[in-house]
């Protein structure tokens, strides 16, 4: 019940990820960024017990990893926030920035944001609540469109 991972991306360049804990998030991301359309879009796909959302917005994607019971809703809200967060903070800068160039700053409001998902769940459940995923969602797989609100 909680926003695992989470991280800002033009097409496959990282620009700031925060994750909660270990795992093999980063590398599965990679695999699902290479994947997602340029198109303006949002989308959720299942992979076992998590779940993997996301937004496109002007080639700049935001997504983030869930367990498999959190709100499709909530994990959109959290979305737009960070959207309109990091496009408030680094507006067209985000089209020509190389990797990782957000990495200083951004993370922060990421964990920022994550963290009310992260009260619903008690510290001790919180050390082992990431697992390795085994391989990323595939699109025309198991995968729900997310409609605008």
């Amino acid at each position: 019940m909680a926003i695992l991972f989470a991280v800002v991306a033009r097409s496959c360049t990282i620009l700031a990820k925060h994750a909660w804990c270990g795992g093999n998030f980063l590398e599965v991301t990679e695999q699902i960024l290479a994947k997602i359309p340029s198109e303006n879009n949002k989308l959720t796909y299942s992979h076992g017990s998590y779940l993997f959302h996301y937004i496109c917005h002007d080639r700049i994607i935001y997504l983030c990893i869930t367990d498999d019971d959190f709100e499709r809703s909530r994990a959109f809200s959290f979305l737009g926030e960070v959207k309109k967060r990091f496009q408030t903070t680094y507006g067209s800068r985000a089209q020509t920035a190389l990797p990782y160039a957000m990495k200083s700053e951004f993370p922060s409001t990421l964990m920022a944001q994550m963290q009310p998902s992260l009260a619903l769940i008690g510290d001790t459940d919180r050390s082992g609540c990431c697992e390795a995923v085994s391989t990323a969602p595939t699109p025309g797989g198991s995968h729900n469109p997310e409609r605008p609100f």
